[in-house]
């Protein structure tokens, strides 16, 4: 509860300080839904921050909805043109829902959901075709339940339930 509060906060003061120094300088980045949607892509929400990071080279990641598409991952270099869907790894409105954004060793982890792999660990490195499947615990589409993935001491720490398991565990990988 203390950590969703501090977040929110954090988030909070950062957006006042930005928006009142770039007051004259906003515009909107780019129009993800031309069209109105029952469920808006959830590019800032201040009550959940885990769903926007930073990656490298300076690239940001967030999960994002268009008309077309369900909630997926999207990038952007800050401009317009650089703000594109990186990878529908769900087709359809479902959408694979990713969330849980850390960044690793260059490379940005996140929990998704496919229907050939389940709620499992992604990775991305920026690019379509290096946006994979990092961590299974579940065989095929046999879901496990993560919470919170954490960049600790060049590990990425994370919770879950796979298949079969006793409860909620403590997990943790390197990347490879």
């Amino acid at each position: 509860m203390f950590c969703r509060k501090f977040w929110a906060l954090l988030f909070t003061v950062l957006y006042v300080s930005v928006t009142s120094a770039l007051a004259q300088a906003q515009e909107l980045l780019k129009d993800l839904n031309s069209s109105p949607l029952p469920v808006v892509g959830e590019f800032l929400n201040p009550n959940d921050p885990g769903q926007i990071v930073l990656g490298n080279p300076k690239i940001l990641f967030f999960r994002g909805q268009d008309s077309a598409h369900g909630l997926e991952l999207w990038r952007s270099d800050g401009s317009t043109a650089g703000t594109i869907l990186l990878k529908e790894f769900r087709t359809g409105s479902a959408g694979s829902n990713p969330r849980d954004f850390a960044v690793l060793g260059g490379e940005v982890y996140f929990v998704a959901s496919t229907l050939t792999d389940g709620l499992e660990v992604f990775k991305t490195d920026g690019t379509a075709d290096g946006s994979v499947l990092a961590i299974s615990l579940a065989p095929a589409a046999n879901s496990f339940s993560s919470e919170k993935l954490i960049t600790l001491n060049n590990k990425i720490i994370f919770s879950a339930v796979p298949e079969g398991g006793t409860g909620r565990e403590p997990w943790i990988t390197d990347g490879s």
